[in-house]
């Protein structure tokens, strides 16, 4: 009878000895937490990088199938030989690439509520001196300006786009005018942004 008593007292005993308390819990807990506190913020950055580089690449491809558009006609106005009829803008252009077999999708980006590639007449852009591109405006004796224009950017996701393809970090201030393929409608929180591709 003593020997079946001092077992069970054992196995109390060792079941006591392999259990947490709740401080060693609590502890646990608060590790978990401060890593998790250190690591969220690193992957929304990671994930809105991501975001920025992916449109980027996307702009990218349409400027080569503009250029490559304008190669095999002669003018950015014309598609299989017949004039597009552009008055001031030509919105879809992404379309009359993608008829031409110069692209294999319509422009699709991360960032923004919506995207469309644009054929201007003159400057372009957002406002009345278009574009600088590093060695002045452009001139109004420029015909047609073939853009990207991205509607409802955040303005972060705006200032990383303009870092990533100008390489000028912007942060606030002034958005408008600044040199560069990217220019800013204004610094409201949406924002629209005009991406220059070519201009002939």
């Amino acid at each position: 009878m003593k020997i079946t008593i001092q077992t069970n007292n054992n196995r109390v005993q060792s079941r006591r000895n392999g259990a947490f308390t709740l401080i060693e819990m609590i502890g646990v807990l608060a590790i978990i937490a401060i890593l998790a506190a250190l690591l969220v913020p690193k992957v929304f950055n990671a994930i809105s990088e991501a975001r920025v580089s992916n449109t980027s690449v996307s702009i990218d491809s349409m400027k080569t199938a503009v250029t490559d558009h304008y190669g095999k006609y002669g003018g950015l106005n014309v598609s299989n030989t017949s004039p597009l009829t552009v008055t001031t803008t030509y919105p879809g252009f992404d379309t009359v690439l993608l008829g031409e077999g110069l692209i294999d999708k319509l422009l699709s980006v991360k960032i923004g509520t919506n995207a469309v590639v644009q054929l201007a007449t003159g400057t372009a852009a957002n406002n009345s001196t278009g574009y600088n591109l590093g060695g002045g405006v452009l001139t109004t004796n420029q015909s047609y300006t073939a853009e990207v224009v991205l509607q409802g950017v955040a303005l972060q996701d705006a200032y990383d786009l303009k870092n990533q393809i100008d390489g000028v970090p912007v942060t606030s201030g002034t958005l408008t005018n600044l040199t560069g393929r990217v220019e800013f409608a204004g610094t409201g929180n949406p924002t629209t942004v005009y991406v220059y591709l070519t201009g002939r």
